[in-house]
Parts: structure tokens; C-alpha cells; sequence
């Protein structure tokens, strides 16, 4: 914010820190954090191997459109003091990076007879509305009929982005304490100030108007001291005696507020944007915009797109997902298409400074000078472009001058002055400078998908946990409520109006089917409190059904009006899971109102897989630029570290840009959950099991916010982290739960425990050894080493190459250094967000689900059948009669062997002849083994899978043959059946649960 609206920016300026006790040069702040993340990207490219220097790289820097000249080139003049050669360097403006990002949003729903959507057509104009956190910055855009952009009106903005609210809001706390303790926060507790500015900022992004108050942490300890300290008094009496009592209330570390009290610190913000839209659209010649874009981090917030469609109900309103992201995403773009913007509106007028032969009638007085014997007028504006017009991007201004060699004129344009001559110059306008030489540059491939566990958080939740699977349905009429963190927060409501009783509140459930060999549409489970059950079925189906909605309300809500019939649903499952409870997940999907054609079941290691195909891993060689995806022949191992399991497999690239699956999935339960197992043990040990059950059972929030923070911490600690690791506790609960159980306080308990010298209490924080922290990952470290170890065991796999770790807990650093640490002779690859993989490669498994060639099984298929008796090769307990017939039964006769290779969709037929006559229905007995060669279907490692049963149209007089076709490869097994006498198919169901 220190270069917009300011005049004065000099290279030598200097900046105030959050202190206002120490300054720096503005000039080296700027280029210090470029430097930092010019940094940062190669270091993360050289963690997955990808070795690249800054001068292969095209850089884009991103500025506001309404920024002015000088500060857009002090940034350009920061980012090349930062190290980026000036050749490699384009400067993007915010709005138009956004509005190219859009260009690529199926925002037009396609006709009748084409299935889909498309970008905006072509005239289209619309407006960009980019509101960032310090500023807003509006334009209006056409689309060209080249699918270039021109600009339609100037960048337009002020100063009313998202941080005037967070300054509305200290504004408010000092009302309420005085300005001296918060000047006090700042100066003595810089932390506890960051931590309260930072939660503030998450709560605005997320704020949900449904709900009648607004909760948020405050670092209350800190708050506390400095109270008593400055004013003799609590926090609470400070509240209690304020103008805003009725309005805000004390719970435990946290202020509750009105929604409506709260949402009148966005007001004045939202009403600044509203005005600047109001006078842009004052401009006659844009009464053909039809579209309003809003993008940037203040765009997410719900009121202001609720005042926006409100204000301008003839305008479609576009939000595009992730809009704090567009601008970056857009300059990438912009990178590599720099003449994207074909023309664009002056901001103002350019003029040079000249002087022309006197005209006493023309010119003002004081601008009369006498050069080498003429008379002329001084300080006259050469017009080279004005205010409002419209330029070509590129375009050329030629401007001839008559030089007089006894005055020195400046200029900052490039010339040559020579005596009594005429220059021509040049300036080109509304052109951003680029070399067009070949670069090396990452590319992005861009591809649509949706997802609904997103959340804005600036603090320590910003983490994508195994929120996607927690909701609330009510207790009486189990009437859905909430999935994912909103369930979490409606939760923490109910637990602050006491209302918890009435709801369930269901987590992280999806691990109920891990290793469960009871599966049935019937089978409980229970809730978080441990005294409420629903059936599993509900829960699941409740879930898959908020997440259809979710969908189809969020495009709705951007204009596309899409049905369930006009979606290919994907939903993911992991590969080790049984064929049971991935039936079991489609039956919930199905039953949730998703067609059974328009639904497929992908794989989540095969999903995370499919997405990596398209990660730039392999660095191209000699006269290429650039990176490829990997190689035909390359064989990896993608390992799948999610909350609750570990997921693992082989791949082979194959020659047709397929997949091969060279191993059968393996895993176990050494996700990133059983850490946090581990911690809540710690604590148990130091404050008591007493002391945690009580907690959980009369604070759950507290409960609750301390599991959060810890899955948040544990994902950022680092090998080569600080001695210290740092995390919020709910203290005000925890202590006096330990008062109230154990009769101390948390400080004594912390102390006279063994765990005093690598645990330390500092206000509302604990502060761990990162040694002793460390110790807490490694049984889960060790299961997953462990496991590629035992999969590396077999001779066949000695020319994998690769390993690809994928899922949120491979985000962890201390998992990714011991992985590399085992295996130093493979290549590591971790993709950037790694925990989105398996969402993102679920998307192109639905455009292309044959992407998988082959597959491994893994586990031995057969069906129960009988054989003519033979004494010597049978065991006597399987001897029967039928039909007059000495047989065998029980016999586990083979469809497909374990660890066996076969193609995707591979047909196997099984002949059944029927053992009885009459008959107008026919059982199929599947089983499955985890031996190779099973031989009878009651050995103790055999299982039954299902009973598929085969249904006639008819009787038959005689005993008849069925020809049954099993289909393997897919993910999931099907089968056909036909009478062998007709030829027809004959109706067969196979239902798992």
C-alpha cells in the first residue's frame, strides 16, 4: 500500500515496520521479497528434482492497473535488483491477469445439441472488479474477435480493498480496552497481536451469514495481563462496561458478535466498490456490459457478493473458484501470451515538456522566454496521448523537437539532441515490454475441476483435513445440517447454545470401511460424543448428496444451470479397499440421486497418478525448452498418504500414453491421523486421562481447537525447522479443567512432568523441542517406509525409478526427507498441493476413464461349484449327493488368480450347469483369497464375497447350462450372464452389500 496514491516514491523512501520503532529503505524491503520468492520456486522445483536457473524462467510480475508509472517501474527496478534479468521480465496488471484467467471459465452453457459449456463469447463486454486486499481496481473488458481483450474503459479504483475492515476492527477492540493496551499487544506481545490480526482476516473470508453470531479466538492471555496491568480490571469487566456488551460476549479465548453488528465493519468497504461500479457504468458507451467478474481476495467474502448482485441485478455475476487465485493463475497466462490485450484506455494524459514560437494572443505571460534570440513560449504540454484514448497495444507516437543548444532540456525518453537539427522519437504505448526470445518456462495445463473442501484461512487452520467428511443431521428428524467445516462450525454453535443433544456430529468416518469386513447397508455408527448412532448408509449418502448440491448450487449461483444427468460424477475410493465397500460407496452415491450411467468409481492412487502425468518432471534436452511429462517405459511408485491410510501401487508408463499397473495395491492405517492419536496421548499423560475425557465430554470446542491447531502444525514442521515448535492450546479451558480434575494448574502439571524439559507454556502457547515433536511421526514414518520396503522386495520391480508421493500427509516435510533418506537411489517427485492430487487426476479419470491399461488383482476370484467326486483328489467332508450324483462341493473354482496382470475390461466366461430342474432362479456363490491357488472355498483364508443371482424368464423341463461372463480390470467387478440354449442375456445382479 506504500506505492498506491503516493507521488513521492524515491529509490531512497523508507518504510515503517509493524513496530513503528525501525525503519528500512522501501526499495530494499521490495526487493528482498522478491528475492525471496524467485528463491523459494527453484528451491521447490530443485526438492522435486526439476533443476532450473533464473534465467530459463519467464517472470511476471503482478501490480495494480491503477497504480501509477513510477510505482509500477520501482517494482520492475526491485524485481531486477532481486536478480531476474531484465529480458526474462514481463510487468502483469492485476485485473487483466484475472480477466485472461477468466477467458478459460465454461461459463456459457453450450446449445441444444452440444453437450457442456464454453468461455464467453465474442463481443462480450464485461467489467473486472479485482478487490484485493488493499485496493480495489476496476476495468472493463471486450472480447475480441480473436479471442485477444480490449479494454473498454481505464482502470478505475481506491484504497477500499480488505485490510481497511481489519483496521475498522482494532479500531473497535480499542474502544473497548483503551488504545494503550493495544499499542501495549503490539510493542510487548507481537505475537499474540499477529495471531488476533490473522484470525480476524480468517473469520471475514469465511463469515457465514446463515448464522446469528460470529465466533472467533482472540490470544486472551496476552488480552488479559495487559488489562489488568493498564486498567486493574479483566478483560471481561472491560466488555461488560462497554458501549458494545449486548453485541459481543466473553466465551472462555473467544468473542462471539452479532452478525449484524459484525457485519457493519464491511459496510463502509462495500459501499466504496458499490460507488466506483455506480460511476464507471455512468460512462454511456457501456451500456452493453453485461458481465461483472469479481475476482480477488475480498471478492470471496459472501456480503459483498450479496451487495453486488443486489446493486446490479441485470448483470450476470461471475465468481470464479478459488478468485483470490484468478490473478495468478492469469499472469501465468499472460507469460506466455504477453499481446493477450489487443488495446488499451490511458489513465491519464502523456505530454513532454517543449517550447513553441510566442503568440502574445495564445499564451500566458509567465511563460515567456527568449531562446537564442526568439521569442518563445516555455512549458508547453506536447500532447503525445491523451486521457481516456483508446491505444493499440504496440502502438508508435512520433514527436519531432527543434533543439537549442544553449538550454539543457531533460527528458526520460530516449533521444538524441544535435544543434539546430529535427529527432524523431518514439514511444510505445500500451505495450507492456517483453523479448521474445526463447525462454525455458513451466507450463500449466489448464483443466476444469470442482471441489468443495475449500477454506480461506489465513491462521492456523489452513489445512485440508478430513473435513469433507463430517456433518451434523438433526436428531430428531436426521434432517442434514452441514458437511465438511461448515459442519465443524455449526458444531462449535451447537456446543456454545448448548444445543449439542440435538445433533450428530460425524468425523473423519470414511476410515469405517478400512479393513471391514462386515460391510452392510444396515451396519451403525456413532457419533463424536459416543452416545448417538445413525446408520453408516445415511451418513455416507447424506454426505455425497451435499456434495452434488454443493455443486450445482455454486454453478448456479455463476449462472450455468446444470442438471445431475448432465454430469459424469467421479467419486474416489481408496485401491485398497475391498470390492464391498466400494459397492457400497456407489450404492450410497446412487441412492444420493447421481444416475448409476453417470457415476465412476476411480481409484485414488490410479486418480493421483493420471493427474502427475501431466507435472513437467522431465527436463528436455539440447534443442529443446522447457519440461515433459515422463518417459514411455518409466516405472514408479505412487504412494498415497492420506489422513487415515496409506495407499500404494506401481505404474509403467506404456507406449500409447496409458497406464500399466505392474503391482497390486497395498497399504495400511499410517496415515497422518495416527499422529494425532499419538499427541492427544501426550497430553493425556501430562494432565491426565481423567482431565482429556472431561475436556472432550464439557469443552468439546476446546477439544476440538486443539486437535485443529495440531493437524495444522504437524503439516508445516521441517526437518530443518527452529529448536522450537510453537501452537496455540485452548489454555483458558484446559487449565481450568486441570483445576477442576486434578486440582492444579496446567503450568504445575506441565512442570512436574517428565515431558518439562522439551515442553514449555508461554501464555496460550506451547512451545516443543522440534527434536521431541519429531518423535511423534515416526511409528507412522516407519509404517510407510517400511511398507515401500516390502513392496520393493519383489525382483520384478528393481527398475522402479520413481517415487511419487501424493495426498495431504505427504505435505508433511519430515515425511518427504526420511522417503528420501531411505531411498536415495530413486527419484522423489512431490507435487505442488499434493494433498489435491487424487481431486484433480478424479477429474481427467471422468474425461478419459480408459486411462488405466492394465491393473494387478489383488486377491484370488472364484466361484462355489461341485465336480464329479474322484476319492483320491477330494477331502471326504466335501462329499454330496445330487441329483442321484456322487460330487464335490465346495470346490473354489478360479475366475481370476491373485497378483495375475489382466487388461482393463478383460472378459472371463464360467459355464454353470443348473443342479436342479424347474429352476427360475440361479445363485452364484463369489468368493475371494489371499491364496494364489485356493482350493476349497471354506479354507480359513478364503472369504464370501457375494451371491450374485441369475433370474429366468422361464422354467425349464430339463436341468440347463448359463454362460456367465465375469469383468475384471475395471474398478470395479461386473458380470453377464446368458442362457446358452437361446443365446439371451439373462437378468443378473451383483450386489455386494
Amino acid at each position: 500500500m506504500n506505492l498506491h496514491n503516493n507521488k513521492n516514491i524515491t529509490s531512497s523512501m523508507m518504510l515503517e515496520d509493524i513496530t513503528g520503532t525501525k525503519h528500512l529503505p522501501a526499495f530494499d524491503v521490495f526487493k528482498l521479497s522478491i528475492h525471496f520468492l524467485v528463491e523459494h520456486l527453484l528451491k521447490m522445483l530443485e526438492k522435486q528434482e526439476n533443476i532450473v536457473h533464473n534465467d530459463e524462467v519467464q517472470w511476471v510480475l503482478t501490480v495494480p492497473a491503477i497504480w501509477t508509472d513510477k510505482a509500477k517501474k520501482f517494482m520492475r527496478s526491485c524485481a531486477e535488483a532481486a536478480g531476474i534479468p531484465t529480458n526474462n521480465l514481463i510487468v502483469a496488471l492485476e485485473p487483466e491477469a484475472a480477466s485472461i484467467f477468466c477467458q478459460y471459465l465454461q461459463t456459457e452453457k453450450k446449445d441444444c445439441s452440444e453437450p457442456g459449456f464454453t468461455v464467453t463469447a465474442e463481443g462480450t463486454e464485461y467489467m473486472v472488479v479485482d478487490l484485493g486486499g488493499g485496493t480495489a481496481d476496476i476495468t472493463v473488458h471486450q472480447k475480441a474477435s480473436n479471442c485477444h481483450l480490449k479494454e473498454k474503459h481505464r482502470a478505475m479504483g481506491n484504497d477500499c480493498g480488505g485490510t481497511l475492515i481489519d483496521k475498522r476492527f482494532l479500531k473497535l477492540l480499542e474502544k473497548i480496552v483503551g488504545d494503550t493496551i493495544m499499542k501495549s499487544l503490539k510493542e510487548e506481545s507481537p505475537l499474540a497481536y499477529l495471531d488476533l490480526v490473522r484470525e480476524f482476516e480468517t473469520v471475514k473470508r469465511t463469515l457465514d451469514n446463515e448464522k446469528p453470531k460470529v465466533t472467533m479466538s482472540i490470544p486472551f492471555v496476552a488480552l488479559e495481563k495487559l488489562c489488568h496491568k493498564v486498567h486493574k480490571t479483566d478483560l471481561q469487566s472491560l466488555i461488560d462496561t462497554s458501549s458494545y456488551s449486548k453485541e459481543i460476549q466473553l466465551t472462555n479465548d473467544k468473542i462471539r458478535m452479532n452478525l449484524e453488528f459484525f457485519n457493519k465493519l464491511f459496510m463502509p468497504s462495500i459501499n466504496d466498490v458499490i460507488s466506483l461500479i455506480k460511476e464507471i457504468f455512468r460512462n454511456k458507451t457501456l451500456k452493453d456490459v453485461t458481465h461483472l467478474l469479481l475476482v480477488g481476495g475480498f471478492s470471496d467474502c459472501q456480503l459483498m457478493q450479496k451487495a453486488v448482485r443486489q446493486e446490479f441485478p441485470e448483470k450476470r455475476i461471475i465468481i470464479p473458484g478459488e478468485a483470490s487465485l484468478s490473478v495468478l493463475k492469469g499472469a501465468v497466462l499472460f507469460g506466455h501470451r504477453p499481446n493477450y490485450i489487443t488495446s488499451r484506455i490511458m489513465r491519464r494524459s502523456y505530454g513532454v515538456k517543449t517550447n513553441l514560437p510566442w503568440n502574445e494572443k495564445k499564451y500566458d505571460r509567465k511563460h515567456y522566454v527568449v531562446m537564442e534570440e526568439e521569442e518563445r513560449c516555455d512549458n508547453i504540454f506536447s500532447l503525445i496521448v491523451g486521457k481516456d484514448e483508446s491505444v493499440e497495444a504496440g502502438m508508435i507516437v512520433k514527436k519531432s523537437f527543434l533543439h537549442l543548444t544553449n538550454i539543457r532540456i531533460r527528458w526520460t525518453l530516449w533521444c538524441m539532441f544535435l544543434k539546430r537539427r529535427h529527432q524523431n522519437m518514439s514511444m510505445m504505448i500500451g505495450a507492456l515490454g517483453y523479448d521474445k526470445s526463447q525462454k525455458t518456462s513451466i507450463k500449466a495445463t489448464l483443466k476444469t475441476c470442482f471441489h468443495t473442501s475449500t477454506r480461506h484461512t489465513a491462521t492456523k487452520n489452513s489445512v485440508l483435513n478430513d473435513g469433507g467428511y463430517k456433518e451434523i443431521p438433526n436428531d430428531s428428524e436426521r434432517e442434514f445440517v452441514a458437511f465438511g467445516f461448515d459442519a465443524e462450525d455449526q458444531w462449535t454453535e451447537c456446543l456454545y447454545d448448548g444445543e449439542q443433544e440435538d445433533y450428530y456430529y460425524f468425523e473423519r468416518f470414511k476410515m469405517n470401511l478400512h479393513n471391514n469386513k462386515n460391510i452392510t447397508g444396515s451396519m451403525m455408527l456413532e457419533d463424536i460424543t459416543g452416545t448417538k448412532r445413525l446408520t453408516a448408509f445415511h451418513v455416507f449418502k447424506s454426505s455425497i448428496q451435499y456434495l452434488v448440491n454443493h455443486l450445482l448450487n455454486l454453478l448456479k449461483t455463476r449462472g450455468n444451470i446444470v442438471q445431475h444427468e448432465e454430469v459424469q460424477w467421479v467419486l474416489t475410493v481408496p485401491a485398497i479397499w475391498t470390492d464391498r465397500a466400494k459397492t457400497f460407496m456407489r450404492s450410497c452415491a446412487e441412492a444420493a440421486g447421481i444416475p448409476k450411467q453417470n457415476l465412476i468409481l476411480a481409484l485414488e492412487p490410479e486418480a493421483a497418478s493420471i493427474f502427475c502425468q501431466y507435472l513437467p518432471t522431465e527436463k528436455l534436452k539440447f534443442s529443446e525448452t522447457g519440461f515433459a511429462m515422463t518417459t514411455e517405459g518409466t516405472k514408479y511408485m505412487v504412494v498415497d498418504l492420506g489422513g487415515g491410510t496409506s495407499d500404494m501401487t506401481v505404474h509403467e508408463k506404456a507406449a500409447n500414453g496409458q497406464l500399466k499397473e505392474k503391482h497390486r495395491a497395498m497399504g495400511n492405517d499410517c496415515g497422518g491421523t495416527s499422529i494425532d492419536k499419538k499427541f492427544v496421548s501426550l497430553f493425556e499423560e501430562i494432565v491426565g486421562k481423567t482431565t482429556m475425557n472431561s475436556l472432550k465430554k464439557e469443552s468439546p470446542l476446546a477439544y476440538l481447537d486443539l486437535v485443529r491447531e495440531f493437524e495444522s502444525v504437524k503439516r508445516t514442521v521441517v526437518e530443518t525447522s527452529k529448536k522450537k515448535v510453537t501452537m496455540t492450546i485452548p489454555f483458558v479451558a484446559l487449565d481450568k479443567m486441570c483445576q477442576k480434575v486434578r486440582e492444579k494448574d496446567l503450568q504445575y502439571l506441565l512442570e512436574t512432568s517428565s515431558y518439562s524439559k522439551d515442553i514449555k507454556l508461554v501464555h496460550d502457547k506451547i512451545r516443543i523441542n522440534v527434536e521431541f515433536f519429531k518423535e511423534l511421526f515416526k511409528p507412522s514414518i516407519d509404517g510407510v517406509t517400511s511398507l515401500v520396503k516390502e513392496i520393493f522386495r519383489n525382483k520384478s520391480l528393481k527398475d522402479v525409478t520413481h517415487l511419487l508421493l501424493v495426498g495431504g500427509f505427504s505435505e508433511c516435510q519430515l515425511i518427504q526427507d526420511a522417503v528420501r533418506q531411505e531411498f536415495p537411489q530413486k527419484r522423489v517427485i512431490i507435487p505442488e498441493e499434493a494433498g489435491l492430487s487424487v481431486l484433480k487426476g478424479a477429474v481427467l479419470f471422468g474425461h478419459k476413464p480408459n486411462y488405466i491399461q492394465s491393473r494387478v488383482v489383488p486377491c484370488s476370484y472364484g466361484v462355489k461349484t461341485n465336480v464329479p467326486w474322484h476319492e483320491q483328489k477330494y477331502d471326504r467332508k466335501h462329499y454330496k449327493v445330487m441329483e442321484g450324483e456322487e460330487r464335490c462341493d465346495n470346490i473354489f473354482s478360479m475366475i481370476v488368480a491373485k497378483d495375475e496382470c489382466v487388461e482393463a475390461g478383460m472378459i472371463v466366461k464360467k459355464s454353470f450347469f443348473t443342479p436342479y430342474k424347474h429352476q427360475d432362479k440361479m445363485d452364484i456363490m463369489v468368493y475371494v483369497s489371499e491364496e494364489t491357488t485356493p482350493e476349497y472355498v471354506d479354507d480359513d483364508r478364503c472369504t464370501w464375497l457375494c451371491t450374485p443371482t441369475i433370474t429366468f424368464s422361464d422354467t425349464c423341463e430339463e436341468r440347463r447350462w448359463v454362460d456367465v461372463e465375469f469383468v475384471l480390470g475395471n474398478t470395479e467387478i461386473d458380470l453377464k450372464a446368458h442362457d446358452r440354449n437361446s443365446g439371451k442375456a439373462i437378468s443378473a445382479k451383483f450386489n455386494l452389500i
